[in-house]
């Protein structure tokens, strides 16, 4: 069998069952992901910036190139019917401040709703991380870092 680059793809070619050639395709990923099950506050805008719906969900990972949502609730029950973007702002103490935007690449429908996004922008408010001059840096002796 031998095994060739292609894309962001690996092609395996070995001998079928007559002797033809044939190719399995190996998904590979573009970057890692991290696992993260933060709450997040989702809002999704229409090409001239126009809010269409908001809503709420669970980041449930992120790489340096995409993230995905899951258990995701909207004000509107429809989505729009032609091209929008998704800002995601991260909640809680631990992911205060964090905002991505991104462009839908899959949605998954039914009971829990699931988004996965190709990242476009990512941004920290580091005063929403530490909200007080009186916020020190992470580090062991401190471990009440917001961010």
């Amino acid at each position: 069998m031998s095994e060739q680059a292609y894309g962001l793809k690996t092609v395996n070619v070995k001998s079928g069952p007559t002797g033809e050639p044939t190719m399995m395709f190996t998904h590979v990923r573009r970057a890692p992901r991290t696992q993260v099950g933060a709450p997040v506050g989702i809002r999704l805008l229409m090409e001239d910036g126009s809010l269409w719906t908001e809503g709420e969900g669970t980041v449930e990972d992120i790489s340096a190139v995409g993230l995905k949502i899951r258990n995701i609730r909207f004000e509107r029950e429809q989505l729009p019917a032609s091209e929008y973007s998704v800002e995601v702002s991260f909640q809680g103490e631990t992911h205060a401040g964090i905002v991505a935007g991104g462009k839908p690449v899959r949605l998954e429908p039914g009971e829990e709703i699931q988004m996965s996004l190709d990242l476009t922008s990512f941004s920290v408010d580091v005063e929403a991380c530490h909200p007080t001059k009186e916020s020190k840096p992470f580090s062991e002796n401190n471990k009440e870092s917001r961010c």
